[in-house]
């Protein structure tokens, strides 16, 4: 009996093996057969790598009172004073550029107008004046002049003789320049330090902060306008200064010169002025929906109260004098305080 068993399984068990022996045999050709995973291949020549995480950096002598123009797409730009006549740029994970020599002085052969141009990121493309990268720096003489514009960058600028800014969005820093700033923000903050010469600064959505700063001659003037946000002023001696915003507070801190004309003016929002003990100026007050506080001695020569709720007032702030200063807000309070 097991005899005949046997000689019955043994065919079925021969079929068996060899069947496995032949799937296994094909699997294995599948496997070594089968097309090795895709490599990603280097970009064709002029074709820039979505990767690339360049630094580069160009310098070249310059006059010490040169003109710089540049473009910067977004990130952080930094621009620096120091006392070498030359100019280095450098970006970081940025595209390279160049430095363009629009004008040359006639007797020293040195760069007196650069333009940093971006090159094309693509060669024969058409060229996007604008710099890209994490971080662009500039070097450059402390007499320089620098015009800057960008998108959406953070601006911080240091040690230089005058400076123009203007972006769609980001801060805006500029420390001790020595010949005047203009800056223009749509939404951000505008601070000035230390900053010498006119000055005239715009902010739609934003604050202006500005400290330590005065006129280097004679009708150098300030101006600071914003549309939605505060205005705050310590120790500025200009003898002509306007503040306004549409909504936002203004304060003042600081002594007003002789023969001063100062316009300041919020529609909704309060203004603020902490004064020497010893001030004197010739006051001109109006404000609707708030009050108007004097811890100075006010003298009040004419006051109007007109229907609805507008009041204007004009008096002499302590023993007068040749200075003027005018308040203006219709929602808020006015007030004179002594430092």
């Amino acid at each position: 009996m097991r005899s005949a068993i046997a000689q019955l399984l043994l065919p079925l068990l021969s079929a068996f093996v060899a069947s496995a022996i032949i799937s296994i045999s094909a699997e294995a050709q599948t496997r070594v057969t089968a097309e090795p995973p895709s490599i990603p291949l280097p970009p064709a020549a002029g074709v820039p790598s979505p990767f690339a995480q360049d630094t580069f950096e160009l310098a070249i002598p310059v006059e010490r009172n040169v003109n710089i123009s540049l473009c910067v797409k977004d990130g952080r730009a930094k621009v620096n004073g120091w006392s070498r006549g030359e100019l280095r740029v450098f970006a970081d994970r940025g595209h390279k550029f160049d430095l363009k020599v629009m004008q040359r002085n006639a007797e020293t052969g040195l760069a007196s107008w650069v333009m940093v141009v971006a090159r094309p990121k693509i060669e024969g493309a058409a060229v996007n004046e604008c710099l890209e990268g994490d971080d662009v720096e500039l070097e450059v003489p402390t007499g320089a002049s620098v015009n800057l514009k960008g998108s959406d960058i953070t601006v911080q600028i240091d040690g230089i003789g005058k400076a123009h800014v203007r972006t769609l969005g980001g801060d805006i820093i500029a420390r001790n320049i020595s010949g005047g700033f203009t800056a223009s923000a749509g939404q951000g903050d505008i601070v000035a330090d230390r900053i010498s010469g006119p000055m005239n600064l715009l902010n739609t959505t934003g604050n202006i902060i500005i400290v330590s700063s005065g006129p280097t001659g004679p009708g150098d003037d300030l101006k600071a306008t914003t549309t939605s946000g505060s205005i705050t002023m310590k120790d500025t001696i200009y003898r002509q200064l306007e503040a306004s915003s549409i909504s936002g507070a203004i304060s003042f801190v600081g002594g007003i010169p002789e023969n001063a004309s100062y316009n300041i003016n919020t529609n909704r929002g309060s203004i603020g002025l902490s004064l020497p003990s010893a001030s004197g100026f010739r006051l001109a007050a109006t404000y609707g929906f708030g009050t108007l506080n004097s811890e100075m001695p006010l003298n009040v020569l004419t006051e109007n109260i007109e229907s609805g709720p507008i009041r204007k007032l004009v008096g002499d702030i302590g023993p007068g004098g040749g200075a003027t200063v005018r308040l203006s807000t219709n929602s808020g309070r006015i007030s004179l305080k002594k430092m």
